[in-house]
């Protein structure tokens, strides 16, 4: 599933929640924590709504939930999301590999992000991955190509 234009990044996840939650039994809640939540780069969107598909298909397969909650909240630069469950939760030995964890974090990188698990058996599990927002990622590029211009010039006699 892909951010729908017409709906935007909450609509799209507002919509995959309420089927995830139908087909599920999971009780799934997005909370928006900050009415200013930046814009995202359209990559950046895309990785994130890959990361709570893949964290609640993980969720539906694994965690025995029956409720998780979805929050995104801007912090500086930054977009945080947060993803938990009321699961059984993962030993430490499957959060390095496998479940689709490793492709979580892939996807948290490509946006110039990262992202962390913490559980541990019977307590649920909580995904956090933070990415610059649109706003950060042209700053760094911008800072980039001026840096480039600079070297070409210093290098070009002028």
């Amino acid at each position: 599933e892909t951010v729908s234009p017409a709906v935007g990044i909450f609509g799209t996840l507002g919509q995959y929640l309420q089927k995830f939650s139908r087909h599920a039994k999971v009780l799934a809640e997005l909370v928006v924590e900050d009415d200013q939540v930046p814009h995202f780069s359209p990559e950046a969107e895309v990785q994130l709504v890959r990361v709570i598909q893949e964290a609640l298909t993980n969720v539906a397969r694994h965690a025995e939930a029956n409720e998780v909650l979805i929050t995104l909240e801007s912090q500086g630069t930054s977009i945080i999301l947060t993803i938990t469950d009321n699961g059984r939760g993962i030993d430490a030995s499957v959060q390095s590999r496998g479940l689709g964890l490793v492709g979580m974090r892939a996807r948290a990188r490509a946006s110039a992000g990262t992202l962390t698990i913490a559980s541990s058996p019977g307590k649920g599990v909580t995904i956090r991955a933070e990415v610059q927002t649109a706003e950060k990622q042209t700053t760094e590029k911008q800072t980039r190509e001026i840096a480039d211009v600079a070297q070409n010039s210093n290098h070009s006699g002028g």
